[in-house]
């Protein structure tokens, strides 16, 4: 039986004594099914905890050591968490200039008469323009302009999931936003969904943005796949409907990959700032790996060592002194020239007033 064939019977937990021998199985299933990177010195440190007695589930592997947070469920769609958008977004149609559809976006302008920041929110991976965002009210009490695209809706198709389209329609909310505004610098936001957006726009798109915020993102949608697919959720499903039209196949990784961030050609070097809450991937959909992995992909110094993630993984790690973000500690705080990575308690979400305090510091600069 082949590392392949083993992973693909489905074997995701169970006590030390259900423990394969083979080391190999151990560290294929950690990597493919968590999407850890390790080095042999790694590798023998997991397979002695796993010896130990731990579970083989990402859960529990990223759960060893619970740290109490609680977050709204950030994907959900036709929820009333953060309220609806009222009377003042308006309801626009920007037509796409790689295939003239018309796509919708939430669009507010600001009532200022000095130049204001745009802001552009990206929906979550289920959600379309018309989810409800808390960064909305945000803007406008602030007096931002403010955009919602749609960027072909949810993802759960081929021309969703950072396809082309989904690149340039991010490409012609801004411009449209950007002509009908005083906009004097653009800000980027997603979390989720929209960060994975977010990031796959840092790799790929042509706008000039201030400062990206990418809070618990996607990076890797083949380790993500697995991962849901392990979880027995539906966006392992979904991932599937984008890459291979529903059905696993000799080709759905390397489709994935495509799709992915973490592979794109870096086309931008812009500040981005990425966020994720070191509960996600275990009170959560998002391993806090694929952030991870993502910022030591892109950085080129000052790399997250392994010994950092096995204590971020398993629950060890202790919080930072003197460094929160809101009243959350953080756990691990990294920056290489204008990117940086925060984990912080929490889970599945971001923290929006915290996300718009840093858009206006960062405006008045």
């Amino acid at each position: 039986m082949t590392l392949e064939d083993y992973y693909q019977t489905g074997f995701t937990g169970g006590n030390s004594s259900m423990l394969p021998t083979n080391s190999s199985i151990i560290i294929y299933i950690l990597k493919l099914n968590c999407g850890v990177e390790m080095n042999a010195k790694t590798k023998t440190k997991m397979i002695i905890a796993f010896i130990a007695g731990f579970s083989l589930s990402c859960a529990a592997f990223y759960g060893y050591k619970k740290i109490s947070s609680n977050g709204p469920v950030w994907d959900r769609v036709g929820s009333k968490i953060f309220g609806n958008f009222d009377g003042d977004a308006e309801i626009v149609k920007i037509q796409s200039s790689i295939d003239n559809t018309f796509q919708n976006a939430y669009f507010f302008s600001s009532k200022s008469e000095k130049p204001e920041p745009l802001i552009v929110s990206l929906h979550t991976w289920s959600g379309d323009y018309n989810q409800e965002d808390p960064i909305y009210k945000l803007a406008k009490k602030k007096g931002y302009n403010y955009i919602h695209p749609d960027f072909r809706g949810a993802n759960d198709k081929p021309d969703a999931c950072l396809s082309p389209k989904v690149i340039q329609d991010i490409t012609d909310a801004i411009k449209y936003a950007k002509e009908k505004t005083n906009a004097n610098n653009v800000y980027l936001v997603g979390v989720s969904g929209g960060g994975y957006a977010a990031l796959g726009y840092y790799m790929s798109g042509d706008q000039n943005i201030k400062k990206a915020f990418a809070w618990v993102p996607i990076s890797n949608l083949k380790d993500w796949y697995i991962q849901s697919k392990n979880d027995k959720n539906k966006y392992a499903t979904d991932v599937l409907k984008c890459s291979s039209d529903g059905v696993e196949n000799e080709g759905s990784f390397s489709k994935m990959l495509s799709r992915s961030p973490i592979t794109m050609t870096r086309k931008n070097f812009y500040p981005i700032d990425i966020y994720a809450g070191i509960n996600d991937g275990y009170k959560g959909s998002v391993s806090i790996m694929q952030s991870i992995n993502f910022y030591n992909k892109i950085t080129s110094t000052d790399k997250i060592t392994d010994q950092e993630i096995i204590s971020l993984v398993s629950r060890q790690s202790e919080a930072l002194k003197d460094i929160k973000i809101d009243d959350r500690d953080v756990f691990l705080s990294r920056q290489d020239n204008n990117v940086s990575i925060t984990i912080f308690d929490g889970v599945h979400e971001m923290l929006s007033e915290f996300t718009m305090s840093e858009i206006s510091k960062d405006a008045l600069q």
